[in-house]
């Protein structure tokens, strides 16, 4: 009863802090204390012996990591990159990968030879001092707190809060401009951001519904199987392709670009109608560029729309949009397999998504500039 009481105690914390600190992140002690509990969370697991603790768990572990994917990586490299800064974002995911790759290797030979629960253990602290060390050996906040100056800084010219742009090196907006925190909620852009964000998160879940699809439709679940191997390869190559994209136009019309991409890849799925699978294969390789919107293309589009002004405080605020999202998606797939009767609604779901989504761009740079000017 009272290792019970423990646990409830210990999972409650991380959840209650977090709408106080992601506004601060700027402190790095709130990163490695979120470091600490996220892997003393992916330990604690091991000794789990009833499903309640699971579903706690799940909730509260997701809160975390969500907090590690979306909001401190953007908001240092915007600190660190002047120039670039996208394609540096890009390049960070391909080291998540390849990291998450091995360690998945790891995890599996664990699980064979010491069972899953002391593997998780023994992983989780192993994790837990390497990133905690790595954390605090190179991880500043500023780069003027090492003495440096940002990446590119010299060559960035001046840009509006908008993120208009002349040349590279000149997309990012200085470190003054931008709207007032308190000003963007009397803004009906940042309502649009929002939405946006909840919508990407909608999208990239489809890769959930993925095999699903493919076994209810007569291309099979092999060809789910055949198209993640290879996306899991192709993806390496894509994340740096589209960060120089974005570094090149901007970050108001990457998310554009990316969006009505991945409008088209959809459109080529529901045409295809689950009977052809070259259709399928083209139609979801060009749809998974909105996985990069997650992690790229959101942070991206906030920086380019409100400026950088007070850039963690609404990032944070979207973030948290974006960990709703994540929490209902499978959700709003359920309801609507339960509805239709069908998986071969989804992709037509998705590509009227995925069209308002690259509608909504525009959209909220337009009203951002009004909001701006007046």
């Amino acid at each position: 009863m009272r290792r019970e009481r423990k646990f409830k105690r210990e999972a409650v914390r991380p959840g209650v802090h977090r709408p106080k600190i992601i506004p601060r992140l700027y402190r790095l002690f709130h990163v490695l204390r979120d470091l600490l509990r996220q892997r003393r969370g992916h330990i604690q697991p091991g000794t789990f012996t009833a499903p309640w603790q699971w579903n706690v768990y799940g909730v509260i572990y997701g809160v975390c990591a969500g907090f590690f994917m979306y909001l401190p990586g953007p908001v240092l490299f915007n600190r660190w990159f002047k120039k670039s800064m996208s394609l540096a974002m890009s390049l960070g995911g391909i080291v998540t990968g390849i990291v998450g790759f091995f360690l998945n290797t790891m995890l599996v030979t664990g699980i064979q030879n010491m069972g899953w629960g002391k593997t998780r253990m023994v992983l989780g602290l192993v994790t837990m001092i390497v990133c905690f060390l790595l954390t605090l050996l190179f991880v500043r906040n500023s780069p003027e707190e090492a003495g440096m100056k940002p990446y590119g800084a010299d060559a960035a010219g001046d840009a509006s809060a908008l993120g208009e742009t002349t040349a590279e090196g000149a997309a990012d907006p200085s470190a003054e401009s931008g709207f007032p925190y308190q000003q963007v909620w009397k803004s009906p852009a940042f309502y649009l951001v929002l939405l946006y964000g909840f919508l990407v998160i909608i999208l990239a879940s489809f890769s959930q519904q993925v095999y699903s699809y493919a076994d209810a439709m007569p291309i099979g679940v092999e060809a789910a199987a055949k198209i993640f191997a290879a996306m899991s390869i192709v993806s390496l190559a894509i994340g740096p392709v589209v960060g120089w994209l974005y570094d090149k136009i901007g970050g108001i019309a990457g998310n554009f670009v990316i969006c009505a991409l991945s409008t088209v890849g959809m459109l080529l799925i529901v045409i295809g109608n689950g009977s052809s699978r070259p259709l399928f294969y083209i139609g979801y390789g060009i749809f998974n560029l909105i996985m990069t919107s997650m992690t790229l293309g959101v942070p991206l589009l906030v920086k380019y729309v409100f400026g950088t002004r007070d850039y963690p405080k609404i990032l944070s605020k979207v973030t948290l949009v974006l960990l709703i999202s994540g929490g209902v998606a499978n959700i709003i797939y359920a309801q609507l397999y339960d509805i239709s009767g069908t998986y071969a609604t989804f992709p037509v779901m998705v590509l009227i998504l995925s069209a308002v989504a690259a509608a909504i761009v525009p959209l909220t740079s337009v009203l951002a500039r009004r909001a701006h000017n007046n």
